[in-house]
């Protein structure tokens, strides 16, 4: 479930928006996805300054305190990791998000990496164009993400005017958004 929802949720998902990779990918291509996007974010860490250290730092407490312990209430029969594999784009998975973006940006400009005169310029410039390439596909899942669809209008209108002409007394039960709530009115 781990790989499922770091690859998913975190790196295809700062890339692609809210997907539901992690659930239906195949797990061999999901673990590449994580050993390709964690390799990075170490290579980053290792060679950039201490404020980024620490911001990368500070994101990978707090997802694994996150999924130590998640604040979801699990129906009967999931697990929370399951529950949160199945949920994307939730608030656990904007700071990581933004530290694997972050990290790109990193790679692409270079203004914080130091002690890469060891490496050929071949390689520094193959790396700057994947992450600048994999950025650029980051703007697609902007773009993607970027609306929220509506939620579907439950004529609440026509709702309030069967409760003005019911008789005293009669219950009304009134379809909410999210879909699957609703509302219990009775006419005094």
């Amino acid at each position: 479930m781990f790989v499922r929802i770091l690859s998913g949720h975190v790196y295809l998902g700062a890339l692609l928006g809210q997907n539901f990779y992690g659930l239906v990918g195949r797990q061999d291509l999901l673990e590449l996805v994580v050993i390709a996007g964690t390799a990075l974010v170490v290579v980053v860490a290792v060679w950039s300054e201490t404020e980024i250290r620490l911001f990368l730092l500070f994101v990978a407490l707090t997802f694994f305190a996150g999924l130590r312990s998640p604040t979801t209430g699990p129906p009967n029969g999931l697990s929370a990791w399951i529950m949160l594999a199945k949920t994307p784009g939730i608030r656990y998975w904007f700071l990581p998000d933004l530290a694997f973006l972050w990290a790109l940006l990193v790679c692409v400009s270079g203004i914080s990496i130091r002690g890469l005169s060891g490496l050929s310029a071949q390689v520094v410039l193959l790396a700057k164009f994947a992450c600048a390439l994999l950025l650029a596909v980051a703007c697609f899942g902007v773009w993607h993400d970027w609306r929220i669809a509506p939620f579907p209008d439950l004529n609440f209108a026509g709702y309030a005017q069967r409760l003005e002409q019911a008789p005293q007394g009669e219950m009304l039960v009134i379809p909410e958004n999210p879909p699957g709530w609703k509302i219990v009115l009775t006419k005094r």
